[in-house]
């Protein structure tokens, strides 16, 4: 790994934490909390989208980045990208060392060995679904209620900012959580939108602890490596089992144990549900043409 980059890198995380902690970051009892966060689609068949996310203090993040990129630096890759290395894309290419099994278990192993360790174990894992054909269905092209919706993405990354705001109100945490999304889906910029709008309406603005929404370089920011490995190990899970859903499984194998965990699954009653909500703020703001 080229020194200057790791060096480069590693500013990102511990610089993050001081602008939120402002100083003396290290020694707060109040401890501001940072998710990261990752989607994952099963593809080409695309029957569900998942948003997965690991949520911590702030200060954690640090250690965790510093551990995670030794890890990389011993089997000498600069990243970790869950879809490349379970297809053999990038540095996992075949006719390497990479091409033994056995190998390739131990760099796993000792990733989520990061992720276990009691000095870098995230408080709560996060896991929002969307079914794609209800929403497909429920939500259909050119629909004036999905323009207010959003894409399926959208709708997933709401679920993990709603979950990561009921964990904290049901454990008592009183800071905000600030969230980090990866930066190359291309409906970011929709997902940032939604969240604004959220952390503005009257009813939201105190209740949920949202503090700032950025979406970023998982190259830059590590632990959204370990997001994407969480979000499509579930996707893994999920496919060729229908409709049963339990995430409990993969959670066991990613935390060691089983762990503090939330789900969301937004399948059809969920969806509508969402629609109808939907379809009386539109009506409210007088606008015409909506249908149930």
């Amino acid at each position: 790994m080229d020194a200057q980059r790791s060096e480069q890198q590693g500013s990102f995380v511990r610089w993050i934490a001081e602008a939120i902690w402002h100083r003396d970051f290290m020694d707060r009892t109040m401890i501001p909390f940072t998710g990261y966060c990752d989607e994952s689609e099963d593809q080409p068949r695309s029957r569900y989208l998942i948003a997965a996310g690991l949520i911590a203090p702030t200060n954690r993040w640090i250690q965790f980045e510093y551990n995670w990129k030794l890890v990389l630096a011993k089997y000498k890759i600069d990243y970790f990208h869950a879809i490349e290395f379970y297809n053999n894309k990038g540095p996992w290419r075949r006719g390497t060392e990479w091409d033994d099994d056995n190998y390739r278990a131990r760099f796993l192993a000792e990733l989520l060995s990061v992720v276990q360790s009691t000095e870098c174990k995230p408080d709560v894992v996060i896991v929002s679904l969307v079914w794609k054909e209800a929403y497909k269905a429920i939500f259909p092209k050119h629909d004036i209620v999905k323009q207010s919706v959003g894409t399926a993405y959208t709708l997933a990354c709401t679920g993990c900012w709603w979950l990561g705001s009921k964990w904290a109100d049901e454990h008592h945490k009183t800071d905000k959580i600030h969230f980090f999304f990866d930066e190359r889906h291309q409906h970011a910029g929709e997902a940032l939108n939604a969240y604004q709008k959220t952390k503005s309406y009257p009813p939201f603005e105190t209740r949920f602890n949202l503090g700032g929404l950025t979406f970023a370089d998982d190259k830059d920011f590590v632990p959204l490596q370990a997001s994407d490995l969480l979000a499509y190990g579930v996707m893994k899970n999920l496919v060729g089992r229908g409709y049963v859903f339990d995430v409990n499984p993969i959670i066991k194998d990613f935390t060691g144990s089983r762990f503090d965990h939330m789900v969301l699954v937004q399948n059809e009653d969920y969806l509508r549900t969402i629609r109808r909500d939907h379809v009386r703020q539109l009506r409210e703001r007088g606008r015409k043409g909506v249908v149930d």
